[in-house]
C-alpha cells in the first residue's frame, strides 16, 4: 500500500508513488508533463508531452461533470498514470513515455505524496 510520505517523486520505490490532492475549477497539476487540470466542471489530462508520436494518436481525455467533490488520487509508474477522480467515481488511465521526476501545481500545500511502505 501506499502509505510512506515522501517530499519528491525521486525518494519513490521503483514501482512509483502516489499523489493525494484535491484539484479545484482552474487549477492545474504537471506530473512530469503529464498536465491534468480541472476546466469547465470536468477533470482533463494531457500526455502530448509524455507519448511517442502525440499527433497520431489521442493525447487529451476529459471526464463528464465531477458535481460534487475534487479529491484526486493519482497513481504514477514509469510509463503509466491513472487518475481517480472521488474515490473512482471517473478513472483516466494513459501511457506515458519519458514522464520526468519534477511535479509543479497550483497549490502545493494541498497535495501529498506516499510510496510502498
Amino acid at each position: 500500500m501506499y502509505q510512506r510520505p515522501i517530499a519528491s517523486p525521486a525518494q519513490a520505490d521503483e514501482v512509483g508513488y502516489k499523489i493525494s490532492i484535491r484539484l479545484m475549477e482552474g487549477e492545474t497539476l504537471d506530473v512530469g508533463g503529464y498536465r491534468i487540470f480541472r476546466r469547465d466542471g470536468r477533470i482533463h489530462t494531457d500526455r502530448t508531452a509524455v507519448f511517442t508520436n502525440p499527433e497520431k494518436y489521442r493525447t487529451e481525455f476529459s471526464t463528464p461533470d465531477v458535481r460534487d467533490g475534487e479529491q484526486l488520487e493519482i497513481y504514477v509508474d514509469r510509463n503509466l498514470v491513472e487518475v481517480f477522480v472521488n474515490h473512482g467515481e471517473y478513472v483516466i488511465t494513459n501511457v506515458v513515455y519519458g514522464l520526468g521526476d519534477e511535479i509543479r501545481c497550483d497549490s502545493p500545500e494541498k497535495m501529498e505524496l506516499y510510496t510502498l511502505q
